[in-house]
């Protein structure tokens, strides 16, 4: 089971639903999918980081997008979910 399996099925103390979509759940979830996607990387965190962003720098570059910009917006949104 993965780290997000595992908290999208747990309950708090007080049996309540934990909510799947805190910035937590959101750093587990993409940290099982960058280390399925480059097994090479054996987990470490900066490695699977480092090919996750060229590989997106690709995909921009494919589909005429500007990377910088898309980095920017991903940013404020990262700070308003970290507001939160």
């Amino acid at each position: 089971m993965t780290n997000s399996e595992i908290r999208d099925n747990s309950d708090d103390l007080q049996g309540q639903i934990i909510p799947n979509n805190t910035p937590a759940i959101q750093a587990d979830r993409i940290l099982d999918a960058l280390t399925a996607l480059y097994p090479d990387a054996s987990g470490h965190v900066a490695d699977l980081m480092e090919y996750a962003l060229c590989d997106l720098r690709h995909l921009a570059d494919q589909h005429v997008i500007c990377f910088g910009s898309m980095d920017q917006r991903g940013y404020r949104t990262y700070l308003q979910e970290k507001a939160q």
